[in-house]
């Protein structure tokens, strides 16, 4: 019983690890490009900073693209608001974007 039981709950494990070290693309409200910024639009519950995000860009087939990534959960517990954030990003204007992130709309 133990041989099935121990390597079940490594697999478990594991795949509990596995799922909690993937990125997950924070969800946008809206989004301005400039030459040297993004600026995004987002859901805060009143902690929310640039520096919590990550732009991750890889290029395939000529087309560069971004994926926004929030890397410190917001904790704070204030009525959540749709706030703006720059973060810095260089942009070429000859080179084609994707953004892989999904877009939300709320009033």
């Amino acid at each position: 019983m133990l041989k099935i039981i121990i390597p079940s709950l490594v697999i478990l494990l594991a795949s509990i690890v596995y799922a909690a070290s993937q990125d997950s693309l924070e969800p946008l409200s809206g989004i301005q490009f400039s030459k040297q910024s993004l600026t995004l639009q987002v859901i805060s519950n009143g902690c929310t900073k640039a520096e919590h995000f990550a732009i991750k860009a890889v290029t395939e087939k000529g087309v560069r693209t971004l994926r926004i990534i929030r890397t410190k959960k917001d904790a704070c517990r204030a009525m959540p608001r749709k706030i703006k954030l720059d973060l810095p990003f260089q942009f070429d204007n000859k080179q084609r974007y994707k953004i892989k992130n999904n877009f939300t709309y709320e009033f």
